[in-house]
């Protein structure tokens, strides 16, 4: 496989991932989070997939140790290649960011909850403490 060819196949799964992220996060949006555990995997193994590529890749540079002239149409075609595969990139680290924002946010929503849920707990608790001084001390 050329070199040309590898980078087409990097991008693809870079695409892949993008629209993994894009799914996912449409999900979280709508306070879904219910398939984190299946994104994270799914994120997982496409990372795997292009750090496969990328071994290739770098074989490939390897073997190919000698000067190999590119023709010119294979040179554009690298290039714009290597520009999508840039603007991917971006976008994906952009994504990441809003995906990280809603998590933190449900995050923090779910911390508050647990700190009235205790303090409930605790003013429950009192109360009872009360009543049953109360009771004791009428009993007396």
């Amino acid at each position: 496989m050329n070199i040309v060819e590898l980078i087409k196949e990097k991008n693809e799964y870079l695409e892949k991932f993008y629209n993994v992220n894009l799914e996912e996060i449409s999900r979280f949006a709508d306070g879904d989070f219910e398939n984190l555990e299946n994104f994270y995997q799914s994120r997982a193994a496409l990372l795997d997939m292009i750090s496969s590529v990328d071994r290739r890749i770098e074989e490939s540079n390897v073997l190919d140790s000698e000067e190999v002239e590119m023709s010119p149409e294979d040179k554009v075609v690298v290039i714009q290649e290597l520009d999508f595969r840039n603007s991917l990139v971006h976008k994906i680290l952009a994504q990441d960011l809003q995906a990280l924002s809603f998590i933190e946010k449900a995050k923090s929503e779910i911390i508050k909850e647990l700190a009235q849920v205790r303090s409930v707990k605790k003013a429950v608790s009192s109360y009872k403490v009360g009543i049953r001084n109360l009771t004791i001390d009428e009993e007396a």
